[in-house]
């Protein structure tokens, strides 16, 4: 097959690109697949993706002009009153040089629970984990390491009947010994969906071999695990984004938490996961982080207990020229 039977996407790489983009980086699709938005940039908005082609074809030789779109203000944002009911916050000093998701960790630390990163490259892990036969039983072709309708609509009708299936069985399972069954069985399988975990210095194979992870998949009820991923399987496009910071547990709950700045933006998908998880009956927080600022304490005292000191120092001195005064007189 020639090189210019399919094109490949780049993302741009850099600290701006989202987490849609970032995940199509690499990927590889026939000429006869093209559909802008599905397939082939723009993948929304501000999206800034290209193709790559050895033989350019008209649709890609249209450039969107780059305009440079200035930072939106941090206006308040209007929260259903679902998601403001569940949102928390913790108090911190403005000299905290702690990172926001930090001071939520040592916050949860301290107070008996364990702490688990688990916000879209892993759930994601465990969706294709959990769901990879139904992933990939069709519509997989080389060079592509994922279904060529991953990111498409008819993702899940095209495997309605084996993924229902799934999801019941994941229900009752034991997910310690499944997944870990699993990872034995895939682990090694060149896809993005397993080797995609940027913000560690490990991949999603090694983080799940880490004795949090594996303690975890003992902890989660296997009613939420299989909901959360069918959620995904579901559509993939759309809900394998807006996932939660961390889950935490101790002996009583298991909590799924969001972190945000004290007056940070939610995402509209970070909304639609918070009000998935409210809606079957699974614990969430939304967990903001408040500065305090210090430099509202009381104004320092010091000047005038200066000034009273020097009173005093005169008043000495002026009572001792006095006596001595008197003295010479009567002398």
């Amino acid at each position: 097959m020639s090189k210019s039977e399919f094109y490949e996407i780049v993302s741009m790489k850099d600290d701006k690109v989202c987490e849609d983009c970032r995940l199509l980086e690499g990927s590889k699709f026939y000429r006869s697949d093209y559909e802008k938005g599905v397939t082939a940039p723009p993948y929304h908005k501000d999206c800034r993706c290209k193709v790559v082609d050895t033989k350019p074809t008209p649709l890609e030789k249209t450039k969107e002009k780059k305009v440079k779109q200035p930072k939106p203000k941090q206006a308040k944002q209007t929260l259903p009153q679902e998601i403001i009911d569940i949102t928390k916050s913790i108090e911190t000093s403005s000299g905290n040089n702690s990172t926001t998701e930090d001071i939520v960790k040592n916050y949860y630390k301290s107070n008996g629970y364990k702490v688990m990163r688990a916000e879209v490259d892993f759930w994601q892990a465990m969706f294709a984990l959990a769901f990879f036969e139904e992933v990939f039983s069709i519509n997989v072709y080389l060079p592509n390491d994922i279904p060529v309708d991953l990111f498409r609509e008819n993702f899940y009708t095209n495997r309605k009947k084996i993924i229902d299936e799934k999801y019941e069985c994941l229900k009752t399972t034991n997910l310690y010994e499944f997944l870990n069954s699993q990872i034995q069985k895939y682990g090694n399988f060149k896809t993005r969906l397993l080797n995609n975990f940027p913000k560690a210095e490990q991949s999603i194979i090694k983080y799940f071999k880490t004795d949090i992870v594996q303690e975890f998949l003992k902890r989660i009820e296997p009613l939420t695990f299989a909901k959360v991923t069918n959620q995904i399987a579901l559509n993939p496009n759309e809900n394998r984004s807006g996932t939660q910071d961390f889950v935490v547990w101790n002996d009583k709950e298991l909590i799924f938490v969001e972190v945000k700045q004290e007056n940070e933006k939610m995402r509209d998908k970070q909304i639609k996961w918070a009000k998935f998880l409210l809606e079957n009956n699974i614990p969430v927080v939304i967990m903001r982080v408040k500065e305090l600022n210090s430099n509202k304490s009381m104004k320092p005292t010091r000047k005038p207990k200066a000034q009273k000191s020097g009173c005093l120092s005169m008043l000495a001195i002026l009572s001792f020229s006095f006596i001595a005064f008197m003295f010479l007189i009567l002398k």
